[in-house]
């Protein structure tokens, strides 16, 4: 079977945290791990680069940086350096 996933290893990406309406937080973070269940669902383990806790998100629950190369696997590098 193959899975396919929204974010790869090492993609930086952004929980927004709201009250109600109204944005409070954005958070980046760093997918260190992809799960996928029995039923095909898929979850991301995110690290916090400020306190290194990391936490289970669903895809729903990120958003991911369109600087990431999904094919590649990773950033592409910097051509100014």
């Amino acid at each position: 079977m193959k899975f396919e996933s929204k974010f790869g290893p090492d993609e930086i990406v952004v929980k927004d945290i709201y009250q109600g309406e109204k944005l409070i937080a954005s958070h980046l973070l760093k997918v260190v791990h992809i799960v996928v269940d029995a039923n095909g669902t898929v979850a991301y383990l995110c690290e916090n680069p400020d306190n290194l806790s990391r936490h289970y998100y669903l895809e729903s629950d990120l958003e991911g940086d369109p600087d990431y190369d999904q094919e590649a696997g990773c950033y592409p590098d910097n051509e100014d350096k």
